[in-house]
């Protein structure tokens, strides 16, 4: 039996061919038989044996991991692995036993803390090459709600505002405005052209994992509005006899107020507003309301005179008629009462005096009588009048007239 290995000669050999010392790479070994005639089978190629195999004592390069990052918020990972074809692979995890596992490596259930994967390639002729590793930290806590150190007063006149806010050390924060989405921002947090209304400002802390607190939120309403000048009431008008006059005052709620009489500096004042020993003449109260934005109205302004009336007094001489049976005198009297201004006024009263001469303005009451007015009157029987004059409903007496010559 004649035997070639490789490129070899041709050597006789046995029914066993041992080699030893083979370098990597594939051999082959060529084999063909003798018969005692000198026949050999390379004169038919169907009577050669053949043989081949590769001969691989080189382990695989180690295995390269993508991922994941070195700080992540994620309990669980998918970690790509690539190696040379064919070659399978075994996993390590938190440097526990290497056990078979798959690309991509996927992983569960991690609690916070440091993890690491160390991965190696067995090539199909069983060489196992080096490990290689990916280390990560997982932090799934969320930071703590950021602290709002300034912010606007719950309601301002100011379209601009300005929060002050702090958290955990090395914290990035990310702000929503009214509502809107969130996004990154800084302390303080700087608003503009803020319109009428209520508005709020959320404050997330966000740490390097990517973890986000719950929101931190400064509200406040924005009033820059001024309010409408306030009710006052109570005031004459357009005059009046009374030297004292009670306003009542009335507008938004929480407004205060601030008065002046008679152009005099504005004072704070409350609900009601008197003006005592006023003089004769014109008089102005001006009121203005306040909100709690610190908004100041316009004035609300009501003005007045304090007059004097004059006397009632009789239109036409008395007519006085007597009945000689019954000796019943009987008055026709058309009086008037002063009504200047649109003040109210009306004569109200007689009274008649029944001796000469003219009656002084106080007068005894034995020889004088009161009685209602009216434009008839009839005296008591046997009673005359030689003298009368009319009062009006705010108290005031008409000069003494004559009913008789």
């Amino acid at each position: 039996m004649w035997c070639q290995y490789d490129e070899s000669y041709w050597e006789t050999c046995s029914t066993t061919k041992t080699f030893t010392g083979l370098a990597d790479g594939v051999h082959y070994l060529y084999v063909m038989q003798e018969d005692a005639a000198g026949n050999n089978s390379t004169a038919s190629p169907s009577n050669m044996a053949y043989v081949s195999w590769r001969v691989d004592n080189v382990a695989p390069a180690a295995p390269v991991i993508s991922g994941p990052a070195a700080l992540t918020n994620s309990r669980s990972a998918s970690i790509p692995v690539s190696t040379e074809g064919g070659a399978s692979l075994t996993c390590s995890v938190d440097s526990g036993s290497y056990s078979a596992c798959t690309a991509p490596v996927s992983l569960s259930g991690l609690a916070d803390g440091g993890h690491s994967l160390s991965v190696k390639a067995t090539d199909a002729a069983g060489n196992t090459g080096s490990s290689a590793s990916a280390s990560w930290t997982i932090d799934a806590t969320p930071p703590s709600t950021p602290t709002i150190s300034d912010s606007p007063a719950a309601r301002t006149q100011s379209s601009s505002a300005s929060v002050a806010f702090s958290g955990d050390d090395g914290a990035s924060f990310t702000c929503s405005v009214d509502g809107g989405a969130y996004s990154a921002c800084a302390s303080p947090k700087a608003l503009s052209g803020l319109a009428d209304g209520e508005h709020s400002l959320a404050v997330k802390a966000v740490d390097g994992a990517g973890n986000a607190s719950d929101p931190a939120t400064a509200s406040w309403t924005v009033d820059a509005t001024a309010p409408a000048a306030p009710d006052v009431t109570g005031v004459p008008s357009p005059a009046t006899i009374a030297t004292r006059v009670t306003a009542a005052i009335s507008g938004e709620p929480d407004a205060t107020f601030a008065c002046s009489v008679d152009s005099a500096a504005y004072t704070a004042c409350g609900a009601t507003l008197s003006a005592n020993n006023l003089s004769l003449g014109v008089h102005v109260i001006r009121v203005q309301q306040t909100d709690l934005s610190g908004n100041t109205s316009e004035a609300a302004t009501r003005t007045w005179s304090v007059v004097v009336l004059n006397a009632p007094r009789l239109l036409s001489k008395v007519g006085l008629s007597l009945a000689p049976k019954t000796k019943i005198v009987t008055l026709k009297l058309n009086a008037s009462a002063d009504r200047s201004y649109g003040i109210s006024n009306s004569v109200t009263a007689l009274e008649y005096y029944n001796k000469f001469p003219r009656p002084k303005d106080s007068v005894t009451r034995n020889l004088s009588f009161v009685v209602g007015y009216a434009t008839t009157v009839k005296l008591r029987a046997g009673q005359v009048a030689c003298w009368l004059r009319v009062r009006d409903n705010l108290g005031k007496w008409s000069t003494w007239y004559r009913t008789q010559s």
